[in-house]
């Protein structure tokens, strides 16, 4: 009934060398009772751009909000900004946590996740064959400088598998918390207003809001 182990039965890792700290407060905040803190260093990881469009931040988590209709499993609009993203990061370069700076590299630097295999597939088919493109249970234990999450549906209530799937707080916190320095999420606006149905999908509302709204 705990988020996070008690001290008295054991000991929580309260320090993620991974992620910048604007990945890390959210999630900390949600999901580990605000006990997970980044290693100081971590603040020095970014992505860097000289012109920027779609990717106005360095660090952090930024929502790209679309509007499509009718998508249950994959989403060819989703598909189309990832091709453009991946296009902006390959221009840019990515500072580490040492300050040391190199250009980007699809297949070493970029993650590309999605709840459904069929979204999965898609991905495949349209981004540059270099991509890293796989369900977040894949990516489990993975990590790359900027992480890209296809979350697919153009509607939780016509979705097959509902809130609970799409917004499962353990698959949020994995996918969100394989970036180092940036996280970017992918979806469709409607997704901003669902219908919650008992206390426990309140909470996994709660926690895609919370890090929608960076």
């Amino acid at each position: 009934d705990h988020a996070v182990i008690p001290q008295d039965r054991g000991i929580f890792l309260e320090r993620t060398y991974r992620m910048h700290p604007k990945v890390c407060q959210p999630l900390s905040e949600i999901v580990y009772e605000g006990k997970l803190q980044a290693d100081a260093p971590n603040k020095n990881q970014a992505i860097l751009l000289e012109q920027p469009k779609l990717l106005t931040k360095e660090s952090g988590i930024l929502t790209l909000w679309l509007d499509h209709d009718g998508n249950t499993q994959s989403s060819e609009e989703e598909a189309a900004v990832i091709n453009t993203l991946l296009a902006e990061l390959k221009a840019g370069s990515f500072r580490n946590k040492d300050n040391e700076i190199e250009a980007i590299s699809l297949a070493r630097d970029v993650l590309v996740v999605a709840p459904y295999n069929m979204q999965v597939n898609l991905l495949k088919e349209r981004l540059p064959a270099d991509t890293r493109i796989g369900t977040i249970d894949k990516f489990q234990g993975q990590e790359a400088p900027v992480v890209i999450i296809s979350m697919a549906v153009s509607d939780i209530e016509e979705s097959p598998r509902g809130l609970d799937f799409i917004f499962d707080m353990n698959r949020l916190n994995v996918a969100v918390s394989r970036a180092k320095a940036l996280a970017v999420i992918v979806a469709s606006k409607k997704l901003r207003q669902v219908t919650v149905s008992n206390i426990r999908q309140m909470e996994m509302a709660g926690l895609f809001l919370r890090l929608t709204e960076q």
